[in-house]
């Protein structure tokens, strides 16, 4: 089940592309910067800079996409990019501002206490439910953790590492806010990248499967049917409802699909004006996950 607060946008991608050629430099010295990821956000779309700064980067679609900059060594960055924009030569980088003054290792010190935390944020962040033979993280060592005003606040000094062997995907997620209640009420916010695994043509179809299972159980794929009137009724179960200060689903009432708000503003964005939260069950789910 997962439940959707007031207003949502939908977009829809067509094949036209086209290659962004830029050069990355840093925002001081205006010297170029190699070795500098470039990509698209939510995709497996990207590349890195030569030792010029160069990339070049093919793109897809009329919409709107985020192009994200990362280095290590400098700020993370994101390119709001269209279509028929018209993009400067160079993009520039900020250093990051390290203060050694201000570097603690406090957390080896207390290895049961980072143990702990780090539990807390491996479930919050992957899912209760998630089999931990087949999806894991890869580089826990990236992420630092601390707790301020009952919250776990943790931050990553570089991208974080999943592996899904079920799905068949490296995932790097750019960490750029994560907060975990005592209540386990989550907000976290980053950058996502995806990268296929590579295995025997059995192993790549066996991935294909479980990724097109995992689609049609997924929230892109209900809103897709929702907007084009395909929804099927036999598989899904909506209806309107109300969080309370536990983050649990009260007040649920259904309600047909037939009766929401939909509006289509474009050929590739629709808004969808619900009351309160939208409450969305897949009866065919063997799993049901809160987002």
């Amino acid at each position: 089940q997962f439940i959707l607060p007031l207003l949502l946008t939908i977009l829809f991608s067509t094949a036209q592309s086209q290659v962004l050629k830029m050069t990355v430099a840093d925002h001081n010295s205006h010297q170029p910067i190699s070795d500098v990821f470039v990509f698209v956000e939510n995709s497996s779309n990207g590349t890195a800079t030569n030792q010029a700064g160069e990339f070049e980067l093919n793109v897809k679609g009329n919409r709107q996409l985020n192009i994200v900059f990362s280095h290590l060594n400098y700020q993370t960055k994101v390119l709001k990019w269209k279509s028929e924009m018209t993009l400067r030569d160079t993009f520039f980088l900020m250093p990051q501002e390290i203060d050694l003054q201000e570097v603690s290792i406090t957390q080896k010190a207390n290895p049961r206490l980072r143990k702990r935390r780090l539990k807390r944020f491996t479930t919050a962040f992957l899912g209760p439910e998630v089999n931990s033979n087949m999806v894991k993280i890869l580089n826990p060592e990236a992420l630092l953790f601390k707790e301020e005003n009952q919250l776990l606040i943790a931050e990553a000094n570089e991208s974080i590492q999943v592996e899904n062997r079920k799905l068949g995907y490296i995932v790097q997620f750019y960490l750029e806010e994560f907060e975990l209640s005592e209540n386990e009420d989550l907000r976290y916010k980053g950058r996502v990248f995806f990268e296929s695994m590579e295995g025997n043509k059995k192993m790549l179809a066996k991935f294909k499967r479980n990724r097109r299972k995992a689609y049609l159980v997924g929230s892109n794929y209900f809103f897709t049917q929702l907007v084009k009137g395909k929804l099927d009724a036999e598989i899904y179960e909506v209806g309107f409802a109300a969080i309370n200060s536990n983050s649990e689903v009260v007040a649920y009432k259904a309600t047909s699909p037939d009766s929401l708000n939909i509006e289509k503003l474009d050929e590739y964005t629709y808004v969808i004006s619900v009351k309160e939260y939208l409450s969305v069950r897949n009866k065919s789910a063997k799993i049901q996950s809160g987002n």
